[in-house]
Protein backbone atom coordinates (compact mmCIF):
# COMPACT_ATOMS: atom_id res chain seq x y z
CA UNK A 1 0.00 0.00 0.00
CA UNK A 2 2.20 2.76 -1.11
CA UNK A 3 0.26 6.30 -1.41
CA UNK A 4 2.26 7.42 -4.75
CA UNK A 5 -1.07 9.34 -5.96
CA UNK A 6 -4.45 10.45 -5.29
CA UNK A 7 -5.99 8.74 -8.61
CA UNK A 8 -3.47 5.33 -8.22
CA UNK A 9 -4.79 5.17 -4.32
CA UNK A 10 -8.37 5.67 -5.03
CA UNK A 11 -7.84 3.37 -8.26
CA UNK A 12 -6.61 0.43 -6.15
CA UNK A 13 -8.56 0.59 -3.25
CA UNK A 14 -11.73 0.58 -5.27
CA UNK A 15 -10.36 -2.53 -6.87
CA UNK A 16 -9.58 -4.05 -3.52
CA UNK A 17 -12.93 -3.51 -2.01
CA UNK A 18 -14.45 -4.72 -4.95
CA UNK A 19 -12.81 -8.17 -4.99
CA UNK A 20 -12.90 -8.13 -1.08
CA UNK A 21 -16.78 -7.56 -1.26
Amino acid sequence: MKPRSLEGATGESRLLAYLMF
